[in-house]
């Protein structure tokens, strides 16, 4: 009852007063957490920090309510959730702790405890504290359930399917759970080239000639680990599957499982069981892959004609798709049914993709620019050809087509906000062209009118700081950067997914990073830390960008002492920028750096005359 009423709250609570009084009300008698409850928490959770100017007084709702039901497992756990969120993890301690509970929590809270150390990404000891849990109470399955995900971001293999098979054994008969398990396995599962004869599991005991050597003997070994992993998830998931032929996830699973072990005539039957109960795109690219597989090409197409009329917003969907039919030699066939698709209305934008990636399998992208007009009319189906064309030739490392070029309009020409979201990503590629062509001032001219846009991604403006550094506007750039760092933190996981297949060119974080140290560094009324600096992974910056940190070091290092101390670290780091310096050409943002780290040095020697000089002399030749 409690987790039904926390869940119309959510959906039907107008004012913050409300969401207050009324959690506290649905939660003061309830002191378990049921499933509906933990649903209808997180989404309460979820609402005191994705609204950022409401966040706060969210948080002082249920604060409030705490006040209200001080036990309430529920209000504690939406607490703890959005304090944590919050990143406010002292104070989610605190109340894990709270004197409140006595010497004996309830489990779910000894277990927030444990899931706060995991969101502050000290993994050791969360994994150390939920063991704690489960020793208490050996039946908390949501314990097992995390200990064997962090084990496995520990690389702990074996740990997490132990924990995994502790999960199966309290609930035999949820099919969630089997699949769960079965992953484990076939994530665990061994590969021959990550192990070496010592990860021999001496339970598995295969039949071996005595004429065997030793590699020959572990592949072996292997070989059986590998088929009684497979085996074991492929057990799981049959089970998972009978308990509930509906769920499309344990099913594609199944499917997906099938197929890779090469059992296609059972992968069918499973597909065609499937099918009953779901008929998604997703269940037709199993179902084209098998096609494929057996020589059905007609009822191949028909999978794929099912599939480009689907309205999925999943390039995952098409891609794969489309692999399969590139794969299987049937482009020609496949175009024929993309241009049935583009002669509709509307068209799912995606098609605009897997219509420019025909073309690029093909070799053809003089032909798939040419082309372009013929749907200019369906302008979001036009952006994604362009985006994918574009992305080709990034990825490439090719020359981006004038034509192609000319086909993106400027965002300056562009007044309505929503075709102006959804072309930001051209611009950004077309910016990322610019910057790696040193082409600065149509940089800046394309990333101008774009990159206050609200789906703009934190690369796209730290490439447009970075054009307008190199023309000399380092107070405009150093604004740029403390905007793109605002876009990381506001960003669930940081920038880290997204980069659109360019990798490092579009991960930026630590680039970033080193701008916004250098540029306070410079401003001579702040010090940044140099823990700040030395968290900087110097592998992901561009040379120019390494260049910057040897500067930025040498600076940090010498702060409080005058040029010419006896600082080795110093001139260790000011002859690495230099090395560095020698190999990137002509570049102005580096001989503007040059010259203010050069300036602040010499305002620091303080040394009497012959001493000065030779001071000036050393440093000249540091730089």
């Amino acid at each position: 009852l409690a987790g039904e009423s926390l869940s119309v709250i959510v959906q039907s609570v107008s004012t913050i007063d409300q969401m207050s009084e009324q959690i506290a009300s649905a939660a003061h008698e309830q002191s378990t957490v049921t499933e509906s409850m933990n649903n209808s928490v997180t989404r309460i959770s979820d609402m005191a920090v994705n609204n950022s100017e409401d966040a706060q007084h969210k948080m002082n709702a249920l604060q409030h309510a705490l006040e209200l039901a001080p036990q309430s497992i529920a209000v504690n756990s939406a607490v703890i959730r959005c304090l944590a969120n919050l990143n406010r993890f002292e104070e989610a301690h605190f109340i894990c702790s709270h004197t409140k509970w006595g010497n004996k929590p309830p489990i779910e809270i000894k277990a927030y405890q444990a899931w706060l150390h995991a969101k502050a990404n000290d993994m050791p000891k969360a994994i150390e504290e939920m063991q704690q849990v489960i020793q208490a109470d050996p039946s908390f399955f949501d314990g097992w359930q995390l200990l064997s995900d962090w084990s496995e971001q520990q690389n702990q293999k074996d740990k997490a399917i132990e924990y995994a098979d502790e999960c199966v054994k309290l609930k035999p008969h949820c099919a969630s759970t089997l699949c769960f398990c079965a992953e484990k396995y076939l994530i665990h599962s061994p590969h021959y080239s990550s192990s070496s004869p010592g990860d021999i599991d001496p339970s598995i005991t295969p039949k071996t000639s005595p004429n065997q050597s030793a590699n020959e003997l572990f592949n072996t070994h292997k070989k059986v680990q590998l088929r009684s992993y497979q085996n074991k998830a492929q057990n799981l998931l049959k089970k998972s599957f009978q308990l509930n032929p509906s769920d499309q996830y344990n099913a594609l699973t199944y499917i997906d499982l099938l197929i890779d072990q090469e059992e296609f005539q059972l992968a069918a039957e499973v597909t065609n069981h499937f099918k009953v109960y779901n008929k998604s795109p997703y269940l037709a690219v199993r179902q084209l892959k098998i096609a494929c597989i057996l020589d059905q090409h007609q009822d191949a197409m028909d999978y794929w004609y099912c599939i480009l009329n689907s309205d999925e917003n999943s390039s995952w969907l098409f891609d794969t798709a489309l692999q399969i039919i590139h794969q299987t030699g049937l482009d020609e066939e496949g175009l024929i049914e993309i241009e049935k698709v583009l002669q509709q209305n509307p068209i799912n934008p995606h098609i605009g993709s897997v219509w420019a990636q025909h073309h690029l399998n093909q070799n053809q992208i003089q032909k798939a620019i040419q082309h372009l007009e013929h749907f200019s009319k369906q302008e979001s189906v036009t952006i994604y050809a362009i985006e994918t064309l574009l992305k080709h030739c990034l990825i490439h490392d090719l020359k981006v087509p004038n034509k192609l070029i000319k086909r993106c309009p400027s965002s300056k020409n562009i007044d309505s906000a929503s075709q102006q979201r959804d072309w930001t990503l051209v611009w950004g590629f077309l910016t990322l062209h610019y910057i790696e062509q040193k082409q600065w001032k149509k940089a800046v001219q394309s990333a101008d009118g774009y990159w206050q846009q609200p789906n703009v991604e934190a690369w796209m403006v730290y490439y447009y700081s970075l054009s307008v550094r190199q023309l000399g506007r380092w107070s405009d750039a150093a604004n740029l950067v403390q905007h793109a760092e605002q876009l990381i933190s506001n960003q669930p996981g940081g920038d880290q997914r997204v980069h659109h297949g360019l990798g490092i060119r579009c991960l930026k974080t630590d680039s970033i990073k080193i701008w916004r140290f250098f540029d306070t560094l410079l401003d001579l009324h702040q010090s940044p830390p140099l823990d700040d600096l030395l968290s900087i992974d110097k592998n992901l910056l561009s040379p120019l960008e390494q260049y910057i940190f040897w500067l930025a070091y040498a600076l940090t290092l010498n702060q409080d002492h005058h040029f010419g101390d006896d600082l080795e670290e110093v001139s260790q780091a000011l002859l690495k920028a230099k090395s560095i310096h020698h190999d990137l050409g002509p570049n102005p943002a580096a001989k503007w750096a040059k010259q203010q780290v050069h300036h602040i040095f010499s305002e620091t020697i303080d040394a009497p005359a012959p001493q000065s000089f030779v001071h000036r002399l050393r440093l000249f030749k540091l730089f």
